[in-house]
């Protein structure tokens, strides 16, 4: 199974620069204005595995969830009604 996005651990850096909590250059928003970034440490991809038991876990879970909006769509529909 392919994923959109895989599970990592992302770079570890060193970065100098301009802490800004109300920047006026971007409307008040806080930011940092970075001068020099050094990567310290780079990251990598994390395997995470899936077991049976929480695959049968999110399948029971995907059909009470399920249920219960059936539910209740159905008990809003006989609420219209009346």
């Amino acid at each position: 199974m392919r994923r959109l996005f895989p599970p990592a651990r992302g770079d570890y850096i060193l970065l100098s620069g301009k802490f800004n909590r109300s920047c006026p250059m971007h409307g008040g928003d806080l930011d940092i204005h970075a001068k020099k970034i050094i990567s310290i440490e780079q990251g990598e991809l994390k395997s995470s595995k899936i077991d049976a038991r929480q695959k049968r876990a999110l399948v029971y879970l995907s059909g009470i969830l399920l249920c219960l909006l059936l539910i209740r769509v159905i008990s809003r529909k006989k609420q219209s009604r009346q």
